[in-house]
């Protein structure tokens, strides 16, 4: 008998859900409001990543008049590979780092100095450190936490032209910026300066180009909204769960005998509350 009521009292409807809502609005409410609220501090606590990313396009001129052939745009093909590649080289990486250690020296001289005027010297004014200079400053290097290359396509408006993007992921918004600007810098420079050869063909420095579209993003890796929002479900999941299990109890625990059908434990003594039955 006993368990034939638990079985008819534990059903739930949507009647008795409602009511169980109304009658427990509050506490509902003080739960999601809780959990949101933890959602928003973990947003503060948790350090967010940046990551910087700029469009760049790739141009390279063969020297040739003849027209190109099938084979020549799949070797081209293989040779934007070899330049999605060489970005992610030492050589570049080095050179993004004398970059960014001379910047950051200029900035403490030149607290206004901007990271695409300080660009602009260089690829405009023709004032390249890297070149000039007899000593290494590249003793701070900074750390390259994931792939920086992506490349978006093999061709763009013909076999000799084809864009990708360069991305860098650092603690620091600003600090995002300028590095992924200057490795943008630092790929330009080094195929400007010595050009890149594939398949027996050499395609010089002066005929190619890396020409930077901008930066495309910032994007941060914890968003403060995403947060208080998780935070907000997960609150209503718990509140849901609260609530069902009182009504499930409630409705189902009613003598010492039910107590421990449901839990398997021997119970020496219930407490009863009057709950207004005839």
């Amino acid at each position: 008998m006993d368990e034939k009521r638990i079985e008819e009292t534990s059903s739930v409807s949507l009647k008795n859900v409602l009511i169980a809502i109304k009658n427990n609005a509050m506490m509902i409410v003080l739960i999601v409001v809780l959990s949101a609220m933890c959602g928003l501090l973990y947003s503060y606590i948790v350090k967010p990543y940046y990551t910087a990313t700029e469009s760049v396009i790739y141009i390279a001129t063969d020297d040739s008049s003849q027209e190109d052939t099938a084979t020549d745009i799949n070797i081209m093909r293989g040779f934007f590979n070899t330049v999605v590649d060489f970005c992610t080289t030492g050589v570049v990486v080095d050179r993004a780092n004398f970059y960014y250690v001379d910047f950051m020296n200029e900035k403490d001289k030149d607290p206004y100095l901007t990271i695409d005027e300080y660009i602009a010297r260089i690829n405009v004014g023709g004032d390249d450190p890297y070149s000039t200079s007899s000593s290494d400053i590249t003793g701070q290097k900074y750390v390259l936490k994931e792939k920086i290359v992506t490349q978006l396509s093999n061709a763009k408006d013909s076999a000799y032209q084809f864009s990708f993007t360069i991305s860098y992921v650092d603690g620091n918004y600003d600090e995002s910026i300028y590095k992924v600007k200057l490795v943008v810098l630092a790929i330009n420079r080094e195929i400007h300066s010595d050009g890149l050869e594939y398949q027996g063909k050499y395609f010089s420095g002066i005929d190619n180009q890396v020409m930077a579209l901008g930066l495309s993003s910032v994007t941060s890796s914890v968003s403060k909204p995403m947060c208080l929002l998780i935070g907000g479900l997960i609150g209503i999941i718990i509140a849901v769960c609260v609530i069902y299990l009182m009504h499930v109890l409630d409705n189902t625990v009613r003598t010492k005998k039910m107590i421990e059908q449901l839990t398997g434990v021997n119970v020496l003594a219930v407490l009863e509350k009057d709950r207004g039955e005839a």
